[in-house]
């Protein structure tokens, strides 16, 4: 190979940026990263970085432990689930497990980027349509009239995936994700003004633990991040029967919210409300999951994070599992010696990711956000019946380096059946 290939990420988010991180120590790769926004910028206050997500950055030669250090992120000591309401108010809802990392959506975001040559950044970049060609290079045309020329495109450009309805067709039944039947409303204050808003009575602000508070058909999470300074509030809710199941967003109304929290302790629903609508985005946001997709690739052009496989935000692993994707294709593109050779990148990615084990985790997230929202009733024992503690540990503590293997096999069997 006389020249890099050349790789377009669309989406500058944490899948994009985060792949860009992996595909950077390659010479015979170049890459740019093209964000639809003014900025490289995330929406929402935190994310969980859970045991997968972590090992799958190291297997990727990046260093979480710095990232977290350098984005302020917070150790949860526990993930505490209790009741709300009810009868059982106050009792243990499911078993406390060990809490995850946490870290503010944008921090994290700024941390994979600071290793990126900014040469290779793009922003304004709305990927409007790609010229294929079977063997010469795809053209990417964007919303402003510029065009980029590359070997291959990888889409990281979330759940409204413009990559998705280009690899499946804009009429393709699996084009468009459908909603998962809940919605969810954020705020972030400073930890010491939740204590007087909030109260102690159901969470502590103060305490280091991840809090979660099963209600009637909606659910509170809350925790730390930045360093302790801030506390996160997400309330979540199972979406009642005249909701509109087909806005992206739709505008916070305290009446909502009022009608949400029905039955709660009164300073802890109260200081939850002013929260949520003083310091919040204002906007309530639907949850989507994606449709399985019967390919995640075409040609060269291939989709991974979101962009593939969209889940409700339950189990906390929309990013895990972006980043599980980039670790396999950081591993894939370092057997490529050809231009050729991509087609085949994809196919093992497609084989190894595709109806598995993302698949499997849009369904346990939906399970366990019925269970959290109250839908399969507000007693800690009859819950019990699902496992859910068992399936999650599952998931989070999953050995990453099977994906890679996986993978790296089949790489093998495609290539040499070529």
């Amino acid at each position: 190979m006389t020249e890099p290939l050349r790789i377009a990420i669309v989406g500058g988010s944490i899948a994009g940026c985060t792949l860009a991180n992996g595909l950077l120590k390659y010479k015979h790769i170049t890459f740019d990263v093209f964000e639809s926004k003014d900025s490289f910028r995330e929406r929402g206050a935190a994310i969980a970085m859970h045991t997968n997500a972590l090992a799958a950055l190291r297997c990727m030669g990046m260093e979480p432990d710095r990232i977290l250090k350098d984005g302020h992120g917070n150790k949860r000591d526990s993930l505490r689930t209790i009741a709300g309401v009810g009868d059982h108010k106050g009792e243990h809802f499911l078993e406390t497990i060990d809490g995850p990392w946490g870290i503010g959506r944008q921090q994290l975001l700024e941390e994979l980027v600071k290793p990126l040559p900014k040469q290779r950044l793009h922003c304004n970049k709305k990927l409007v349509s790609i010229t294929e060609n079977d063997t010469g290079p795809l053209v990417l045309h964007f919303a402003d009239g510029s065009i980029h020329v590359a070997d291959a495109v990888l889409g990281c450009d979330g759940y409204r995936s413009r990559v998705r309805e280009i690899i499946l067709g804009k009429d393709h039944a699996a084009a468009e994700p459908v909603f998962a039947g809940f919605w969810d409303a954020r705020g972030l204050i400073p930890t010491e003004q939740a204590v007087k808003q909030f109260g102690t009575n159901i969470i502590d602000p103060r305490d280091s633990a991840l809090s979660a508070v099963v209600g009637n058909n909606c659910f509170t999470l809350s925790g730390q991040i930045d360093s302790g300074k801030m506390y996160f509030i997400t309330v979540s809710g199972s979406a009642p029967k005249d909701w509109d199941e087909t806005a992206w967003k739709t505008e916070l109304k305290r009446e909502h919210l009022e009608r949400t929290y029905a039955g709660w302790d009164e300073q802890f629903r109260t200081g939850v409300i002013d929260c949520i609508m003083t310091s919040g985005p204002g906007v309530v946001f639907n949850q989507w999951e994606s449709q399985p997709a019967p390919t995640y690739f075409r040609n060269r052009i291939c989709m991974l994070g979101d962009a593939a496989h969209a889940t409700s935000n339950w189990l906390g692993q929309g990013a895990a599992m972006a980043i599980e994707d980039c670790m396999v294709l950081s591993k894939l593109f370092e057997l490529v010696k050809h231009k050729e050779d991509l087609i085949i990148v994809f196919k093992a990615f497609d084989r190894t990711r595709r109806a598995a084990r993302p698949d499997m985790i849009i369904e346990q997230s939906r399970l366990l956000g019925q269970i959290l929202t109250g839908q399969k009733g507000l007693d800690p024992a009859a819950v019990q019946q699902y496992d859910m503690q068992r399936r999650r540990l599952e998931i989070l503590n999953y050995d990453v380096t099977i994906e890679i293997r996986k993978a790296l096999e089949s790489f093998h069997h495609f290539k040499s059946n070529s």
